[in-house]
């Protein structure tokens, strides 16, 4: 769709886009004559592995287009899923739905009940790339809402737009940060307007520069597109995948061979920063989270016998979310690294720390997440991940969260019913000891719902 918007010929070989592809799109101004707009377009990959990269390039700086395929039909093309996701990441952004395909399959879509429940949602156009039918529409659809763009007709020192140039049009993959500084002190940039600059190239996607990292403040990178080719790299390692998401420091350098060992420590900090690995202890190894495998390890005879020992009690918690985000729980596992049992996959994780165990599970199907904490004081270790899961929901601003504690059961036999967190905080400040169950209507202790132990301890 970009190439055909580009001018260039429909190419029905082209390959899907792995990782991310980074270009430039030049529209014409809708309402002002022989003014042109340049757009930096990002086109990320589709496949499951990419989604988790996908929110450090999310901002509200930006016009989504969001793309599908009307042969397959919407529900195929997980729109809801995407849609939730933006709202979540860049809640301010404005999205345009594109229906492809349309000399194949006539487009159906419940437009009007998608832009109730996301209402920034601007439209929707319907193309098709081999005819190039509706590509007009689209432009005219892409001008109107990129005019309205944070920094769209923002007016530049023609210092700043000299100094910008020549980054852009720089053959350098990454330069030092002395350099960068250099070029902008040669077109009369004072020091107070370099980090404005500098902030702004970042934001518009045009440099990835990390200042406020002592890890990552020594180098600029030119090209976006060309970190995020290595990362693919990673990501789509078979030794990787084989090793169960295990990045050993062997596998990096066959990957990585053509750069120097201060760019491999870069790219690996960058990763980390991302959240998309973590190394262990003494640093032989890296766990890339999104190569995890998809199947459980057999977790369930160690969960299972600590439960059997002599005071054993446990905490519980479910997050419900309005939409869980690729990359919540990779990041989590990779947040609370220092309890690792080496025990993870896609969907789960369990953790270790003084004598107790921890569980946490993903419910794709219900957009929820559990933490269960196990031991003969499972207190502390629980506040320690509750407290690491809320600072990654943080990261996801428009995310909603509903936190239930589920029934501990009544006389040996299981209950569904779950309470609501705040209200179980609240009897517990005004000294209330039990609530009622509303599935068997019996009175279950607080301090035990929220503690582990019963009020009688």
């Amino acid at each position: 769709m970009l190439r055909v918007l580009r001018g260039e010929k429909f190419n029905p070989q082209k390959q899907t886009t792995h990782g991310i592809e980074t270009n430039q799109l030049k529209i014409a101004h809708p309402s002002e004559a022989n003014v042109t707009m340049q757009l930096n377009t990002w086109d990320f990959g589709g496949q499951q592995i990419y989604h988790a990269t996908h929110q450090f390039f999310l901002t509200n700086r930006s016009l989504f287009l969001l793309v599908w395929d009307a042969q397959m039909g919407f529900e195929a093309g997980q729109l809801d899923y995407w849609l939730d996701t933006l709202t979540t990441l860049a809640p301010d952004s404005p999205v345009l739905l594109v229906a492809t395909h349309i000399d194949e399959r006539v487009v159906d879509i419940p437009l009007t009940k998608l832009r109730y429940h996301y209402p920034q949602i601007i439209g929707q156009c319907e193309i098709s790339n081999k005819t190039g039918q509706g590509f007009e529409a689209l432009r005219q659809a892409i001008a109107l809402a990129a005019v309205q763009l944070p920094l769209m007709g923002e007016v530049w020192p023609g210092t700043w737009l000299k100094a910008a140039n020549i980054l852009r049009d720089s053959t350098e993959n990454y330069i030092t940060p002395p350099a960068l500084q250099e070029i902008m002190i040669a077109q009369g940039i004072d020091s107070k307007q370099q980090p404005v600059l500098t902030q702004w190239l970042h934001d518009l996607g045009d440099i990835l520069y990390f200042p406020d990292s002592y890890e990552l403040e020594n180098i600029v990178i030119l090209k976006p597109q060309w970190l995020s080719e290595y990362i693919s790299k990673v990501l789509e390692s078979e030794d990787v995948i084989n090793r169960g998401g295990i990045l050993t420091r062997e596998e990096m350098k066959r990957l990585w061979r053509d750069l120097t060992p201060t760019l491999r420590e870069h790219f690996l900090r960058l990763m980390e920063r991302f959240e998309l690995s973590y190394r262990n202890e003494d640093q032989a190894i890296s766990l890339i989270v999104e190569c995890l495998p998809q199947t459980s390890p057999d977790y369930q005879t160690k969960w299972n016998e600590i439960k059997a020992l002599e005071n054993c009690k446990e905490i519980s918690m479910t997050f419900k979310l309005n939409t869980l985000p690729a990359g919540i729980l990779s990041g989590f596992i990779a947040r609370a690294h220092r309890f690792s049992t080496n025990t993870h996959w896609r969907y789960g994780a369990v953790f270790e720390h003084e004598n107790h165990l921890a569980l946490v599970q993903a419910e794709p199907d219900r957009s929820a997440l559990q933490l269960s904490v196990r031991g003969p004081n499972p207190l502390n270790f629980f506040a320690l991940l509750k407290d690491g899961l809320e600072v990654t929901f943080k990261r996801f601003p428009d995310l909603k969260i509903e936190r239930k504690i589920p029934c501990r059961g009544h006389h040996g036999q299981a209950c569904s019913h779950e309470f609501n967190y705040e209200q179980l905080l609240k009897r517990y400040e005004k000294n209330k000891v039990t609530i009622e169950c509303l599935e068997t209507f019996e009175e279950v202790a607080v301090i035990q719902l929220l503690h582990g132990w019963h009020w009688h301890t």
